[in-house]
């Protein structure tokens, strides 16, 4: 690329300035052709991680959104503060938006790059970026470059030649040799600059008002991380960062400028336009797969070039947390399957009946839905995030530890949501097609109000577990609830409330309001004084049956003489539900819902099977039975019903005389929903599909070697005596049956906490917004059930108390039943049920995450400790500080050293958060050096506990009692007695750690002496030497075999 092309892009790009007024287009200059494609590209999404500022690198005065996006300095007087970027470059061309008001800058605004040691904090009010030999700052009000503590020049340098509309200013300037006077132009900044940065030529430039007014700085160091970095003095000043854009070193390909001359053409602005604001509206593509009960689904969002995705979740036949995502992210297309279950379909069509909200519904064939397709295309994907040179097996590390790959409906709405954005090409429509559509972050994405919680916190703390079936008969028909916690408090007498119940334990939630509906029904049937009425409803749910599933039969014809019977008991316990709760307190919104809920035509139904249904003769003829005198016009079809088979027999005679002569027989059947037909065999001379025309007979379909007819008979019978099983119908008021299936679940739900909380003796918690967990005498709620004596410990984790709890002690001492317990406490509250403590006060959280078990799988491939990082990386990325995180022996997977490490650096993480930020941490470990070694940082968020143990002589007695302090000794010789290993093993292993800790050789308990070994060495030779080997009687061969050999044999085995 020569000059001229790049002159002509750049021209081009400004021919009309963004305002007639601005005093920047004459002062610009000619840029490269790589910068002009830069700058007239379209912007990266807004959340690239490069747009964010460092909360380390940044001065406390400074304080941080929560995208960290934007910083604003809080009013400190006689101080200047700096912060810079989260993350720097070393090559490439890359541009910044810096958003600052003038209003909001004050003295020594300034805008700049610095290297790793940023200056963060000054004493007074002076330049800070600039300051340092590492920092170079551009100072807005006075126009003025700093580099080292130096002034260098005005900037930008054409100003000597144009300076329309600047302000005259005289202003005492610094020298290397005296104080001057000089006279200068100033020329206001605007809001918006745009901060260049060619890495590879080692410039720094500046854009303001769409125009390049030229490098800045030259001969910036090459191959050193830099980042941007402003410094302020005014109080209030807020200052927003935004990354853009950037290119390689290559020169631009010659799709790119194309590319820029038709974004000229049609008028579309880069990113150095001042209409960059005025998109088009983010277009969000949710993707779905429904299945068995379960959905997986993903979304993707333009705006920011992310991909939000929710783990496989259980939903309801009606769907009704997918209309709850629908609803929260409102989804501009939604991709599915062809092939789809009938909820799925009957989904579909009724949203697509709204008139307020209808998405673009995209299907495609069902392969596209496959598991290890969508996996692949994950592979494939373009992730700007990771380098190009990253493996597909280290790309599937990386991956695992943002998706959770156990999740397949999930996996297989990716696939198909990424094949949509490769056929639309969201975001690179103007692109070369070799240009994937870009993917800058994952996040798991939750429901508003529903904590988050994985599987793997599902599986260690034991909420759900299940095993097979002890039944020989039932072992190959399905598993059942082991030991959990959803297998103790689930006392639900009907099926449709087991299940409700394991929603509210699969999405726990936030809503107060929903959680004290909850307790005040708990609340009220534990009482002693309520217990007649809670068996009185409970003898009543018994017998509530799947209602759906009756109605569904009824609709298809399908109905069986049970399923009336079924319905029937159904609803007149229904009835029996609503007149007790009627004599209960109406103050409880729950009753009150039944009360109003459970209609009169719940009676009516009940009412109309009595007096309809002929149970008994339904059950002896094995077929559904109206009673007579019910409905004359019902009980005159009965009576054609009865005589229609010889009538009909009658009509096939007739028939018969019409047709061809080589037809041997006819006869007339009836086919419910379809009518009356004219039925024949077929003949061998019909063999294809124009054989079987018949003249005067409409062929309708061939089943089992016999065609059907409609005639001209079989019409005026279809008009004469009409559809008959279809005309008898029953029940038209289904809307009241599925409110007694919704409230009649949660009162089974509320109902069976409450027997739990009475049999177990459980206290109802107090729920609030704060930051608190308080929990006092606190149990286990499943293993005090395994045991007959169980020690209560407590917890506390508020602002005013720690955050950050270290607990050590030695193996056995209680460690991780103290850490589910905590884990197990919080989650009953956030359900609505009482705990095991003698008082609780608990916070509600938005998410529960843990690093205590490894769940180790062939599919995944990942290894133990590679799975461990991968939880520990979703705790520290989406906890915040409404979180409750519980680590149990991180780093034990690797080596001693680095196992620590990362755990001392993990800790130290959290510990250095602003408190808002610190989530409630449990963190239980063997590794005593942490604390001895002072690897981790004093503060007033970390508090160190212990288990209390006693020595009585030799053995170790575990007392189970938490309290502060530090354990000294692992005490894993006492461990490993208990554990059944040999005394002498134990003995060898005191002695060896003994030595290995004072620094002695540790020699092996198998190797003699070296004076022994001397000895036998010298037996061996004098043996020799003793020989006469001139004796005549000398057996040599004996003397080897029986002397000499067994000592040297005994010699080499004990070197």
């Amino acid at each position: 690329m020569g000059v001229s092309p790049s002159v002509w892009l750049y021209s081009r790009a400004d021919d009309s300035p963004p305002s007639s007024s601005s005093a920047f287009p004459p002062l610009a200059v000619s840029m490269s052709s790589r910068l002009a494609v830069t700058l007239n590209s379209s912007p990266i999404a807004p959340g690239d991680s490069r747009s964010r500022w460092s909360s380390t690198h940044c001065s406390p005065s400074f304080l941080l959104s929560d995208c960290k996006q934007e910083v604003t300095r809080s009013p400190v007087e006689l101080s200047t503060d700096g912060v810079r970027a989260e993350m720097g470059v070393k090559s490439g061309l890359h541009v910044w938006e810096v958003l600052w008001s003038p209003n909001q800058r004050g003295s020594h605004a300034v805008i700049g790059i610095s290297g790793q040691s940023c200056p963060l904090r000054a004493p007074g009010y002076d330049v800070l970026i600039g300051r340092d030999p590492q920092s170079w700052g551009w100072e807005l009000k006075t126009n003025q470059l700093w580099h080292a503590g130096q002034s260098l020049d005005l900037y930008p340098g054409k100003r000597r030649r144009f300076h329309p509309e600047a302000v005259e200013d005289v202003r005492t300037m610094s020298s290397t040799s005296s104080h001057k006077k000089m006279a200068q132009t100033l020329l206001p900044i605007p809001e918006r600059v745009l901060l260049v940065l060619d890495a590879d030529a080692g410039t720094l430039g500046f854009v303001v008002d769409g125009s390049f007014l030229g490098e800045a700085f030259k001969d910036l160091p090459r191959g050193v991380e830099l980042f941007p970095a402003v410094s302020s003095v005014r109080g209030g000043a807020s200052i927003r960062l935004r990354y853009l854009n950037g290119a390689t070193r290559d020169p631009p390909a010659l799709m790119a400028l194309c590319g820029l001359s038709i974004r000229f053409i049609f008028g579309q602005p880069g990113i150095h336009g001042v209409e960059e604001e005025e998109e088009d509206s983010p277009a969000i593509l949710l993707s779905v797969v429904a299945q068995h009960g379960q959905i997986g689904l993903c979304f993707f969002d333009s705006k920011d070039s992310t991909l939000n995705y929710m783990r496989d979740s259980p939903d309801n036949h009606e769907l009704h947390l997918l209309a709850r995502v629908i609803q929260e992210v409102s989804p501009h297309v939604i991709i599915t399957s062809a092939k789809q279950e009938r909820c799925m379909t009957r989904f579909l069509q009724q949203l697509g009946s709204n008139p307020d909200y209808k998405p673009e519904v995209v299907t495609y064939p069902y392969v596209d839905f496959g598991l290890e397709v969508g996996k692949q295309r994950l592979l494939s994907a373009h992730l700007p995030f990771l380098p190009a040179s990253t493996s597909e097996r280290d790309k599937m590390s990386y991956l695992s530890s943002f998706i959770s790959f156990d999740s397949p409906l999930m996996l297989r709405a990716v696939g198909a949501l990424l094949k949509c954005l490769d056929r639309r090409r969201v975001g690179v429509e103007l692109e070369d097609s070799s240009v994937g559509v870009p993917i800058l972050q994952f996040n798991a994405y939750t429901l508003k109000g529903v904590v988050c919680i994985d599987r793997d916190t599902y599986s260690v703390l034991q909420i759900f577990k299940s095993e097979l079936h002890p039944s020989v008969y039932k072992l190959h028909s399905g598993e059942k609830e082991g030991l959990s916690l959803y297998g103790i408090l689930n006392r639900c007498r009907c099926k449709f409330g087991s299940k409700l119940l394991r929603q509210w334990f699969m999405r726990p939630t936030q809503d107060l309001a929903v959680l004290q509906r909850r307790q005040e029904v708990i609340r009220f049937f534990t009482s002693p004084r309520n217990s007649d009425a809670l068996n009185t409803l409970q003898s009543s749910l018994r017998n509530i049956r799947n209602i759906p599933t009756l109605l569904r039969r009824m609709s298809l014809s399908h109905t069986k003489v049970t399923d009336w019977q079924c319905l029937y008991k159904t609803v007149y316990n229904a009835v029996c539900i609503r007149d007790t709760v009627r004599h209960l307190p109406q103050s409880i919104h729950l009753f009150r819902d039944i009360s109003e809920g459970l209609s009169d035509d719940l009676h009516h139904i009940a009412t109309l099977i009595s007096r309809v249904v002929d149970f008994e003769t339904s059950i002896a003829e094995n077929r559904f039975t109206i009673k007579a005198d019910v409905d004359p016009a019902i009980d005159d079809k009965k009576r054609r019903m009865m005589g229609l088979s010889d009538f009909l027999t009658d009509v096939a005679r007739r028939e018969l005389e019409h047709l061809d002569a080589r037809i041997p027989s006819c006869c007339v059947i009836y086919i419910p929903l379809i009518g009356f037909l004219l039925s024949v065999p077929r003949l061998p001379s019909m063999a294809e599909k124009e054989d079987f025309e018949i003249e005067g007979l409409d062929f309708m379909f061939l089943s089992e070697d016999r065609l059907h007819y409609r005639s001209q008979r079989t019409k005026e019978l279809d008009d004469l005596l009409g559809d008959l099983h279809c005309d008898i119908r029953v029940l038209e008021r289904s809307a009241s049956l599925y409110n007694v299936l919704d409230l009649t679940a949660e009162l089974d739900c509320l109902m069976a906490l409450s027997s739990a909380s009475q049999e177990y003796g459980y206290t109802s918690p107090k729920l609030s917004s704060h930051r608190k967990i308080s929990i006092t005498q606190g149990r286990h709620p499943l293993l005090e059930l395994c045991s007959p004596v169980f020690v209560a410990n407590s917890f506390q984790s508020s602002e005013s108390h720690s955050r950050v709890k270290v607990i050590t002690g030695p193996n056995s001492s209680g460690k991780s039943i103290y850490l589910k317990q905590v884990g197990l406490i919080v989650f009953m509250a956030l359900i609505g049920s009482d705990v095991p403590a003698k008082e609780a006060d608990i916070g509600l959280l938005d998410g529960i995450f843990t690093r205590m078990q490894s769940r180790e799988s062939v599919s995944v491939g990942l290894s133990t400790f590679m799975i461990d990082l991968n939880q520990m990386a979703h705790a520290i990325n989406s906890s915040t500080g409404n979180s409750l995180v519980l680590i149990d022996e991180f780093g034990k997977g690797t080596n001693t050293v680095d196992g620590l490490s990362l755990l001392a650096a993990s800790i130290s993480h959290w510990l250095r958060k602003p408190l808002g930020e610190v989530p409630h941490v449990l963190l239980a470990t063997n590794f005593h050096s942490l604390l001895q070694l002072g690897l981790l940082p004093s503060s007033g968020l970390l508090s160190l506990l212990t288990l209390e143990t006693a020595v009585d002589g030799d053995e170790l007695v575990f007392l189970y009692q938490l309290k502060e302090g530090i354990c000294q000794s692992s005490y894993a010789a006492n461990i490993a007695k208990l554990a059944g290993l040999p005394a002498s093993l134990v003995q060898r292993g005191v002695e060896v750690s003994e030595l290995y800790r004072t620094g002695r050789v540790i020699k092996r308990i198998d190797k003699a002496s070296s004076d022994e070994q001397a000895d036998r060495c010298r037996t061996v030779v004098e043996a020799f030497l003793s020989l006469d080997l001139e004796d005549r009687d000398l057996d040599l061969q004996h003397f080897m075999k029986e002397d000499l050999l067994p000592s040297a044999g005994d010699l080499l085995n004990r070197s």
